[in-house]
């Protein structure tokens, strides 16, 4: 209510000070009920030029200091502060006025029975009023011009976009969606969850990471070394580049693959605390929270509630919720015994998960074994098609043995729900050694693919010399 417009104005008119349990919260929300009907927008930093007008007019000295005491905090942490996933933020404070509103409502019933006065309890009846927005659910294309306006120029939709030529071939990752990588086993679709991560953290979003698969320390080392771009021991490393072609015709292709060695340095834990102040500051807003879960034990509602965990205790609201990977999730008691239709109930709740919560969810899907040995399509899709049907967006992680020598892979999208489905193919450099799967891309059809060279430019060379 203090910082973020969008939100006072969706619940302003269902406030009222009983909602509220704390004192503070009284209080402050009724300050900032008499700013936003003068100014039509949040208090933000005035917040604490109103405290000090009004702070005479608190009697209560433990109200006045817990007032003072709650300011005080957030204005710590109000610095750069973007409110958490909005969206969500607004269906869940909804959510806790209509619960208070009940539960003020029990008090006076329960008040009313026990001083035995029937006529006390049926005013409280006929008087409660329901904590709703008066718009109602439904939305007229012919008339609420201003909805329709908004589904165009919401900002607070679109996500993060990959890089390069595969952020053309994948699109762009809208909030709300649920997406999901494809590839056969040891395409690498971990290190792509946690680079979707990544890349919505350089947005400046928030991220859980939830891993079945691999240990806590095994995403750690991981991800930090995606950061620094540095491998775990001191190593010579293959470098591939794209380095463009001199050509006069047109049709030829634009470049060729090369590849460099390099030495790098492994990780330093000795800076790594400058570091992440350094991130921090480069990331302002955005920060990823890592979950370990059991493999196959772990459901769906152990997810939500890990979730709801980190948005009641810590404010922890996420963007974008990834799961390495949905394939693990266990389907939970009452379901169908039959293995396909337990993904599919998955695949259905991880659908709406990302709907309820406002969220963008990106998971993975390993293909059948006929897709192994060659390139995957949706035909490869593992146990069950309808995993297709449940996602906004689907993306191919194709690589041959060839491929991986050369660390390269290959990627295309199968699934887009908004939009144009591109039917393009992106070919990726990569250099997992220092936890890097997107080093570079361009379209295949524009990279001379069947040449490769192997080169030590001077500078490496003077490098290795002094090595």
């Amino acid at each position: 209510m203090i910082t973020s417009d969008e939100y006072l104005k969706a619940i302003i008119n269902l406030i009222r000070p009983s909602h509220f349990k704390s004192s503070y919260a009284r209080i402050v929300s009724g300050w900032i009920t008499e700013y936003w009907k003068q100014y039509e927008k949040n208090p933000g930093k005035d917040i604490q030029d109103i405290y000090k007008i009004k702070k005479k007019t608190i009697m209560d000295e433990e109200e006045s200091d817990s007032v003072s005491e709650f300011l005080l905090r957030i204005s710590k942490e109000y610095q750069d502060f973007k409110p958490p996933n909005v969206k969500f933020q607004i269906d869940a404070g909804i959510k806790y006025l209509k619960i208070r509103s009940l539960e003020s409502l029990r008090e006076k019933l329960d008040e009313a029975i026990t001083e035995a006065d029937p006529l006390k309890g049926e005013h409280s009846i006929s008087n409660y009023k329901r904590v709703e927005n008066s718009t109602g659910k439904g939305i007229s294309i012919l008339r609420d011009s201003n909805k329709v306006t908004a589904a165009f120029m919401d900002e607070d939709e679109y996500m993060f976009s990959f890089p390069g030529a595969l952020g053309d071939v994948c699109g762009p990752f809208l909030r709300g969606d649920f997406a999901a990588f494809l590839g056969s086993m040891g395409r690498g679709k971990s290190w792509w969850l946690w680079y979707s991560g990544q890349v919505a953290l350089y947005y400046g979003l928030r991220i859980v990471f939830f891993t079945f698969e691999m240990t806590e320390n095994q995403v750690l080392r991981r991800g930090w070394q995606s950061l620094v771009a540095s491998p775990k021991k001191t190593k010579e490393l293959q470098i591939p580049y794209f380095e463009e072609l001199e050509t006069e015709d047109e049709e030829d292709f634009k470049w060729k693959i090369c590849m460099r060695k390099e030495k790098r340095q492994a990780v330093d834990t000795s800076v790594i605390s400058g570091k992440q102040k350094a991130f921090r500051r480069q990331f302002r807003t955005g920060d990823i929270r890592i979950i370990p879960l059991p493999s196959d034990s772990a459901t769906v509602l152990n997810i939500e509630a890990e979730l709801d965990n980190f948005a009641y205790y810590d404010n922890f609201v996420p963007d974008v919720i990834i799961l390495d990977y949905a394939d693990l999730i266990s389907p939970g008691v009452g379901v169908s015994k039959e293995h396909r239709h337990q993904l599919d109930s998955v695949w259905k709740r991880l659908r709406g998960m990302a709907q309820s919560r406002k969220a963008l969810v990106i998971s993975a899907s390993q293909t059948g074994r006929k897709g192994l040995g060659r390139d995957s399509g949706g035909e490869d899709v593992a146990e069950d098609i309808r995993k297709l049907a449940h996602v906004a967006k689907m993306v191919v992680l194709n690589q041959s043995e060839e491929d991986y020598k050369r660390d390269i892979m290959r990627i295309s999208q199968i699934k887009e729900r908004d939009g144009k489905r591109s039917w393009r193919e992106a070919v990726v450099l990569q250099c997992l050694d220092i936890g890097r799967p997107h080093l570079d891309s361009r379209f295949k059809d524009e990279v001379n693919y069947d040449e490769f060279e192997e080169k030590i430019d001077k500078r490496t060379r003077k490098k290795h010399k002094k090595d």
